[in-house]
């Protein structure tokens, strides 16, 4: 979200800083820095150096960004005049004119054609569920869309499960006889049986439907859910 206005807001942020560094002196905040440093520190010191994997919790401080970006670009403009002026507006509008057209045009991530595929994606999935496999003693099993499938799903039991190798977990207290893999690239480490004729409709839908008896996701594969 920062690309194309990440050297503009370090080179706003290193003027002053360099200004500072020639002459240091210990002086009180602004109630203006004071806002900003409350908005922002506490949520960069936790990405950084502890929760730095998840994209979804970084947009929490990227707002904030855009608007310290904003007040900084208009007390550096304030005091411009002329030719200054007019290529910093010019500047700014091709910004916002290809920011506006590469997520109109283009097939990129974040894009609004990938944003209409994930959604259409989703009420595929949700639909099928819903109007095919009862939400009694059935699990869906999530991965990145966790909060998705408990959000749109609430009336199924959603687990958030990873493939990949865990410590041994206890076995589920809930008896179940059908699994659902609500991520569509989302494959167990073991054999799955389809359910009869859902199967074909299932995989047209970006899911895998299967019998919970032939699937052993706990021990050396547990299943990390809320409890």
């Amino acid at each position: 979200g920062l690309f194309a206005l990440g050297a503009v807001l370090l080179g706003l942020l290193l003027a002053p800083a360099l200004h500072w560094a020639r002459r240091p002196r210990i002086r009180r905040p602004g109630e203006l820095t004071t806002f900003f440093l409350v908005w922002l520190l506490p949520g960069l010191a936790i990405y950084v150096f502890w929760i730095i994997g998840d994209w979804g919790y970084v947009l929490s401080i990227l707002p904030g960004l855009y608007v310290l970006c904003a007040t900084l670009l208009a007390r550096a403009l304030a005091r411009a005049h002329g030719a200054p002026i007019v290529i910093a507006r010019a500047l700014l509008l091709s910004v916002l004119a290809g920011t506006a057209l590469f997520f109109v045009g283009s097939g990129a991530r974040w894009s609004a054609g990938l944003l209409a595929a994930h959604d259409r994606s989703v009420i595929d999935r949700v639909t099928f569920i819903r109007a095919r496999i009862s939400p009694d003693a059935t699990v869906l099993l999530a991965r990145e869309d966790y909060q998705l499938a408990r959000y749109y799903l609430n009336e199924y039991l959603a687990w958030l499960y990873d493939p990949a190798r865990a410590r041994t977990g206890e076995a589920p207290k809930n008896a179940f006889r059908t699994l659902v893999v609500f991520t569509p690239d989302l494959a167990l480490r073991q054999p799955l049986d389809p359910i009869g004729s859902l199967a074909s409709d299932a995989r047209a839908a970006g899911l895998t439907v299967a019998s919970g008896s032939n699937v052993k996701l706990f021990g050396d594969y547990p299943i990390a859910r809320e409890p």
